[in-house]
């Protein structure tokens, strides 16, 4: 009876040693593949992502509207992103340090001459504590005489963080806010960023390439708006978020915009459902 007993703690002593030391792994979340998004219950999509990634696991391709495939080619720090037709002649280089992606550069053909690439727009980002925090921008401007002219912002866009969100884009005169519900958790495949915009319905949003701009959100956003510094207290327009999940998969989402009647202006309501899919 001795000898039972002894076997049965040393079982029991065995599973919680067990679960110690092997606690178990979630597995890790499939990658976003598509982003199907409808306005105002349009029969026809506002827009559509596809996403297709190498066997490494970084993004290969991304293609808009089912047109505009754009190709990813990596090398050391840097990430070249190029159409593949003949007519698309922009290009975008990301740099990084330590996966995060530090400046961005967008190059364009010259529109006075046609052979000459040059460097458009260059982005510098910031970060502190992994927060995207400012962004200075660089602007290039060809002039017909064929010199360019450069104009300097060193605070075009700047971020405020709190409790693991970004709470505040500013830019200049003008600030967008984001609330968030405190039970809703981003899930670490969905990556939804607030961006440089103040209409913030489009797929920059959420395309996978947000996930190499810092720490994301911790949370999922319940509401945003935006008014003109310093009249606070007047909203340009506002929108609310809710989402549909399957398990740990944010599988839809739906923005409505109110747009409102300010200074003459005539307001609007839109309505902005999103498709989310994952690989299989």
């Amino acid at each position: 009876m001795k000898k039972y007993l002894f076997l049965l703690f040393a079982g029991i002593a065995g599973l919680i040693s067990c679960g110690d030391d092997d606690k178990p792994s979630l597995p890790e979340l499939n990658k976003l593949t598509k982003v199907t998004c409808y306005k105002n219950n349009s029969l026809s999509p506002e827009f559509v992502l596809d996403i297709t990634y190498t066997s490494e696991g970084q993004i290969a391709y991304m293609t808009e509207n089912n047109t505009e495939k754009k190709q990813f080619l990596y090398a050391g720090n840097t990430i070249l992103v190029a159409g593949l037709s003949a007519e698309d002649v922009t290009s975008t280089e990301y740099t990084l340090s330590n996966k995060t992606i530090v400046r961005k550069k967008v190059s364009d053909k010259n529109s006075y001459k046609g052979n000459e690439i040059y460097v458009r727009d260059d982005y510098k980002y910031g970060y502190r504590n992994g927060n995207l925090v400012q962004t200075s921008w660089t602007a290039l401007i060809p002039k017909s005489d064929g010199k360019y002219e450069t104009k300097q912002y060193n605070e075009a866009e700047l971020y405020t963080w709190e409790n693991g969100n970004a709470v505040r884009f500013t830019e200049y005169t003008r600030e967008m806010v984001y609330e968030y519900g405190t039970g809703n958790i981003r899930p670490l495949n969905f990556p939804f960023r607030v961006i440089a915009s103040f209409t913030p319905t489009g797929m920059e949003q959420f395309t996978p390439l947000n996930l190499q701009y810092g720490t994301l959100n911790k949370n999922l956003p319940s509401r945003a708006y935006w008014y003109n510094v310093p009249d606070t207290s007047v909203k340009q327009a506002e929108y609310t978020y809710s989402f549909s999940m399957i398990g740990d998969y944010i599988t839809g989402m739906t923005i409505m915009e109110q747009i409102y009647s300010v200074d003459g202006k005539a307001g609007e309501t839109n309505t902005y459902s999103y498709t989310f899919e994952y690989a299989v």
